[in-house]
């Protein structure tokens, strides 16, 4: 007899014997010699466990960064701020020293020439 008979015998045998259960285990291990029939799913997992983690670590570094510029941005808008309230205060005094002479004879005084 040819291998397929046999088989196929063995297993109609086995079914009438009520030893279907015993053939369709022992094919299964002879198809995933290594057992791993209920373990398919892992790699999976893996793979997608590393893209999630991937993903976070990219986003909270982007987060990270983003954060360290907004406060960035904020220092340097205090910082202009001040500076050009510092520079309107000299645009006055410039004015009051080329115009008023009452503004003149105090900061002459205050350098001690009268």
């Amino acid at each position: 007899m040819s291998k397929a008979a046999n088989t196929y015998l063995n297993k109609t045998a086995a079914a009438w014997n009520g030893e279907a259960k015993d053939v369709i285990s022992v094919n299964r291990r002879a198809a995933d010699p290594a057992g791993n029939t209920k373990r398919r799913w892992v790699p999976f997992v893996a793979v997608c466990s590393i893209t999630l983690l991937l993903c976070l670590t990219i986003n909270f570094r982007a987060y990270t960064e983003m954060s360290r510029e907004m406060q960035e941005h904020k220092n340097l808008s205090a910082e202009i701020d001040n500076l050009t309230d510092e520079n309107l205060a000299l645009q006055e005094e410039i004015h009051n020293l080329k115009s008023d002479s009452r503004s003149i004879e105090r900061e002459a005084r205050k350098m001690g020439l009268r």
